[in-house]
C-alpha cells in the first residue's frame, strides 16, 4: 500500500533513483537530474522547499515539489509556490493529484504556478479542460554558445560586482523587479544557492546601475546528462566542427553532465536593447568562456525575448501557468508584464 507523506532527508537517494528512471525521450535522450542527493538539491535551490512523496515500504514511488518564494505581483511582494519535480513510477499505486492535494493542504503558499512544455500539448489541454490552470505567458529557454553572445560587444563597459556593490544592487533589483510580476524578491545578494554578489555583473551610468545579471553555475545540485543521441543529433555528435560553424552549443559526451551556467536575473532600467546585449556579451566574455553553453530564458514578446530571438542556439518552448487547485479561487495573474527567472524554473 502506498503512503503519502512529507519527504525526509532519508528519502534523498530514493527520490534520485525515481528522477533518473524517467529521462526525456526524443532526438536527445536527456536526463535532468539532481545529483548527488535529490532531497538536498531541492533544499539548496529553495531552503523552504516542500516535498511530498508516495512510498511503498521504504521505496519512493512518486513525488511532487513546491518551491515557495516571495515574488512581485503588481508591485507587491507575495508568497507563491512553484510546482515542479512531478515523478511517478509506472504502475505505482498512487495518483499524482492525490500527492498534489496532500502538498496543497500543507503548503505555506496561498497561490501556485507551474511550467509546461509546449512539446506536450495533450497535458496542457487536459489541465485547461479541467479548469485547473490559467495560462500566464509563453516562455522560451535558449541554450547559447558564449561566442554567440560575445558578438554583441558594443564598447559599453561591463564589470563584475564586488561585495561593496551589494547595497546598490539590492536597491536596483527591488526598484526594477517590482515593475514586473513573478520576478523574485531579493532580501540579500546571497538568497539563492551557490550564488553571491561576485557572480553578478553590472553596467553603470551617471545615475547608477543601468543593467545587471548573474552568471549562475548550478551544477553542484542540478545537472543535465545526455544518455543517447538519435537521428540528426547522432550525426551532429560525430561532426562537432559543423556544430561550431552553425554557432550551436556543443553536444556533451554521453553520460557526462553538461558544462553550462545560467545567465540569471538579467534586468535593465528602461529595457534598453543595446545595454542588455552589452551586459550579456560582457558576462559571456568574463566568466562564460569556461562553459560549453549558457542558458537563459525569457517571456515571449518581452524586451529580453526580443534581444534573444535572433541569436543562434537551441530553443525549448513552454507555457507558464497559474494553478487553480481544487475549490480554491483562481490566483491573480498580475497586471504588470511577467518576468520569470529561468534559473528558478
Amino acid at each position: 500500500m502506498t503512503t503519502i507523506r512529507a519527504a525526509t532527508p532519508a528519502d534523498g537517494q530514493g527520490m534520485l533513483r525515481l528522477i533518473e528512471s524517467q529521462p526525456a525521450d526524443g532526438g536527445m535522450k536527456l536526463l535532468y537530474t539532481r545529483r548527488p542527493d535529490a532531497y538536498r538539491s531541492y533544499h539548496t535551490e529553495c531552503p523552504s522547499a516542500e516535498i511530498v512523496v508516495g512510498v511503498d515500504g521504504d521505496r519512493v514511488v512518486a513525488q511532487a515539489v513546491c518551491l515557495p518564494r516571495q515574488v512581485y505581483i503588481d508591485g507587491q511582494a507575495k508568497n507563491m509556490g512553484y510546482i515542479t519535480g512531478l515523478h511517478k513510477y509506472p504502475g505505482a499505486g498512487v495518483r499524482v493529484m492525490d500527492i498534489l492535494k496532500f502538498g496543497y493542504d500543507q503548503s505555506v503558499a496561498p497561490d501556485f504556478f507551474c511550467s509546461m512544455l509546449t512539446a506536450n500539448p495533450a497535458v496542457l489541454a487536459r489541465f485547461e479542460t479541467q479548469g485547473n490552470i490559467s495560462p500566464i505567458a509563453g516562455y522560451t529557454t535558449c541554450f547559447l554558445r558564449p561566442s554567440v553572445l560575445m558578438g554583441d560587444a558594443t564598447g559599453i563597459a561591463v564589470r563584475r560586482a564586488s561585495a561593496d556593490d551589494e547595497p546598490r544592487l539590492l536597491e536596483f533589483y527591488r526598484e526594477q523587479g517590482a515593475r514586473y510580476s513573478y520576478f523574485p524578491v531579493f532580501s540579500s545578494m546571497s538568497d539563492f544557492g551557490h550564488l553571491d554578489v561576485t557572480d553578478f555583473f553590472m553596467v553603470e551610468d551617471a545615475e547608477g546601475i543601468v543593467s545587471a545579471g548573474a552568471l549562475w553555475d548550478q551544477r553542484a545540485f542540478k545537472q543535465y546528462v545526455v544518455l543517447d543521441y538519435r537521428g540528426v543529433y547522432r550525426l551532429a555528435a560525430h561532426w562537432p566542427a559543423l556544430v561550431r560553424a552553425l554557432k550551436y552549443p556543443p553536444l556533451p559526451p554521453r553520460n557526462t553532465p553538461a558544462r553550462f551556467a545560467y545567465l540569471s536575473f538579467v534586468m535593465c532600467r528602461g529595457e534598453d536593447t543595446a545595454v542588455t546585449k552589452a551586459l550579456l556579451a560582457g558576462m559571456a566574455d568574463d566568466g562564460g568562456r569556461r562553459f560549453d553553453f549558457l542558458t537563459i530564458g525569457a517571456v515571449d514578446g518581452s524586451w529580453l525575448g526580443r534581444v534573444l530571438a535572433p541569436m543562434n542556439g537551441i530553443r525549448i518552448g513552454s507555457r507558464l501557468c497559474a494553478i487553480n487547485y481544487f475549490d480554491a479561487a483562481p490566483p491573480s495573474l498580475g497586471g504588470t508584464q511577467p518576468y520569470f527567472e529561468c534559473g528558478l524554473l
